[in-house]
């Protein structure tokens, strides 16, 4: 099981109301009010856990941080596989536009060091390549291309952040064990 790691915003709210509403999936952990920080964290717990590291991040998040694509691809372990979903505005804030659309993310972070990188548009594409990237020495990156748009009433995260913070380590030194 990997350590998950998604970014601010609407993806870690759709993450958390997808599957950890009863606060059970320890091996998340939700970047609440740190854009463009996930995949530098990600980073981060990769080079003290032998756990596969997925981070979650959205478009936006990576504009505001792209020059962390460089140490990723410099420093990541094999066990980095960095997604990105990518619906071309900052959807959290009232969907402005972001320049991602001109933006070849896999080609980029291929340029920075990357093993591995694709861009998909369909579920089956994105399934089917996830499973090879995880499968895969890292560091990976796909890309995920999205419409905007969520539900009008989707939750939030109820734990704090330090309480995720202690139950996402908590997690990691108890995988490091075995």
């Amino acid at each position: 099981m990997p350590a998950v790691i998604s970014t601010t915003g609407k993806l870690s709210r759709e993450l958390y109301e997808l599957d950890d509403r009863e606060h059970d999936k320890a091996n998340r952990f939700y970047m609440v009010g740190s854009m463009g920080c996930a995949s530098a964290f990600g980073l981060g717990v990769s080079r003290g856990t032998r756990q596969p590291v997925v981070v979650l991040d959205g478009d936006g998040a990576l504009l505001m941080k792209l020059g962390t694509l460089a140490t990723i691809g410099w420093k990541g372990g094999s066990h980095v596989h960095h997604v990105v979903i990518d619906n071309a505005a900052h959807e959290s804030t009232g969907a402005q536009v972001t320049a991602s659309p001109n933006v070849d993310f896999a080609g980029v972070a291929l340029s920075c060091g990357y093993k591995r990188a694709a861009t998909v548009a369909t579920v089956d594409d994105f399934a089917r390549t996830l499973e090879d990237q995880l499968a895969s020495k890292g560091p990976t990156f796909l890309r995920m291309l999205v419409t905007t748009g969520s539900r009008k009433n989707l939750g939030r995260p109820r734990l704090s952040p330090r309480a995720c913070y202690e139950r996402f380590a908590g997690w990691l030194k108890e995988r490091e064990k075995s």
